[in-house]
């Protein structure tokens, strides 16, 4: 175990013996399909006298005055002054993918580029730039943009065309053949996942409790 790691633990095991209370948490749609939502099951389980109460959205929630305790995001933007602290606790690997009938339609791709004269459903604010690299500069089309995964997924099952998502959402249906990995060779970029909460919370809060004990059980991968 890490130091860091060794730390949490310290800091999980110095807690009361049965801390109670709300503790509110909002994260973005896709995470109800990630490593995170054992997390939550975990840190329940731990401490049954802590109400979780989490609040999923597509748009990303201002922490100042929103009532939130602790935020979970893909990257930090809460930040803009030292009211907020931001503690890395994972990462996904991106990956693009699709449904079988849609990629067995087209000539099997052996490079990013070749994506170029395929349709892309988006469902992140990512460049493609960011996607393929600086170096290739024919984008694909955008056929559809939806803010929702869930919604952006089924486009995709109905195959309209690819998405781009963390690897770890769609593994599962992946090995289970229901979608098509393009490019499993790519090396994509990793997303860095952290827990943001205020500055000031108190160590013994429930902000700390949580933050602490997602980073020492590691639901995430690192």
């Amino acid at each position: 175990m890490s130091m860091a790691a060794a730390d949490g633990l310290s800091a999980v095991q110095r807690r009361a013996d049965r801390p109670s209370g709300t503790l509110k948490i909002t994260a973005a749609t896709p995470t109800a399909h990630s490593p995170l939502v054992e997390n939550y099951t975990r840190f329940s389980a731990a401490y049954p006298d802590v109400h979780l109460d989490i609040h999923l959205t597509d748009s990303n929630v201002p922490l100042e005055g929103s009532g939130f305790d602790v935020a979970i995001r893909g990257r930090v933007q809460d930040l803009d002054d030292s009211s907020y602290k931001a503690r890395k606790i994972g990462q996904l690997q991106l990956c693009i993918f699709a449904a079988r009938t849609y990629a067995d339609a087209r000539p099997r791709p052996t490079s990013i580029e070749d994506l170029s004269s395929w349709d892309w459903v988006r469902a992140r604010p990512i460049p493609w730039a960011r996607v393929a690299g600086p170096e290739v500069q024919q984008e694909p089309r955008i056929v559809m943009t939806a803010d929702n995964y869930t919604l952006a997924r089924k486009f995709v099952e109905d195959g309209l065309g690819f998405m781009v998502e963390a690897h770890e959402l769609v593994a599962q249906d992946i090995r289970a053949g229901r979608l098509v990995q393009i490019l499993p060779d790519k090396a994509l970029p990793e997303i860095d996942i952290y827990a943001i909460y205020p500055a000031n919370s108190p160590k013994d809060s429930l902000a700390h409790l949580f933050v602490d004990h997602i980073t020492v059980h590691r639901g995430f991968p690192r």
